[in-house]
């Protein structure tokens, strides 16, 4: 999904091309290996795609409206994303890749901004923002509990997702 086109819905969508199957969701993943969008000589037959799932953020969490979804990170047979807004409720998410339920929610309470994830081995990590509401959070990959919350400087910042070198 373009980043132009954030909104409440994730989509996930496989497909095959003329040199193997893929998946996406912001990027182009194929097998373990991120490729450019497209990738120089690769192929994609829109009529060889099809959407596996849909899934909308549940009208009763309270991340559900005012947020945007971030761009979302796949790994461990799960996709990992965060639902965040100006000064508004946020959550990050693990949905099964295979069939888009919910794994685990991991709610921040309201805050400036939560940035998109990135996850190395079994943690995901991710930069909050907002004068006192800087840190950088890891949490559990497989269960959402809260592996670590570090502080750093900042004010109003937005941030990519980090960039995890030997897993930390």
């Amino acid at each position: 999904m373009p980043a132009a086109a954030h909104s409440s819905t994730a989509y996930w969508i496989a497909g095959v091309s003329t040199i193997g199957s893929i998946s996406f969701g912001t990027t182009f993943v194929a097998g373990r290996t991120l490729v450019p969008i497209p990738a120089a000589g690769m192929t994609l037959d829109p009529a060889k795609f099809n959407r596996r799932w849909k899934w909308t953020v549940p009208a009763t969490d309270p991340a559900a409206t005012m947020t945007q979804l971030t761009p979302v990170v796949a790994a461990n047979d799960h996709v990992y994303f965060v639902m965040s807004g100006y000064n508004r409720p946020s959550s990050a998410y693990a949905l099964r890749e295979a069939d888009r339920v919910v794994n685990w929610r991991y709610d921040f309470g309201s805050i400036f901004a939560v940035n998109p994830p990135a996850v190395s081995g079994d943690k995901l990590f991710m930069a909050s923002s907002g004068h006192s509401d800087t840190f950088m959070w890891s949490l559990n990959a497989t269960n959402g509990t809260l592996a670590s919350k570090v502080p750093f400087g900042s004010q109003w910042e937005h941030y990519y997702a980090p960039t995890i070198v030997d897993g930390a």
